[in-house]
């Protein structure tokens, strides 16, 4: 498979879980491959780095902006959507989470 099949099909399998997931996927002319993943009020980025022939993973900080500096790096695809799996994991509301935000309105 190619690099926008692999991340095709990941966004594809994202919104059909019940995550309630909004995916974006960008490929460009030099050859990387950008895929946005919108999960809980948060931004999630998995993204193939042609140069540098990596694939990067981050969570999107508002602060931070989206640059091509990335906080997690691997060799090959199944490692990076590892990592991209357990952000969203750990993103997902839990009712202790849902009740305090609740409480804050």
């Amino acid at each position: 498979m190619s690099v926008f099949e692999d991340m095709a099909g990941l966004a594809d399998d994202l919104q059909k879980d019940a995550l309630n997931v909004k995916t974006e996927i960008t490929a460009f002319p030099s050859g990387e491959v950008w895929l946005h993943v919108h999960y809980a009020s948060r931004l999630f980025l998995i993204v193939y780095l042609r140069r540098e022939q990596c694939y990067g993973v981050d969570e999107a900080i508002e602060e931070d902006g989206i640059g091509t500096d990335f906080h997690f790096s691997f060799p090959d695809f199944e490692s990076a959507k590892a990592k991209l799996l357990n952000l969203l994991d750990a993103a997902r509301p839990t009712p202790a989470r849902i009740q305090k935000s609740k409480a804050l309105s």
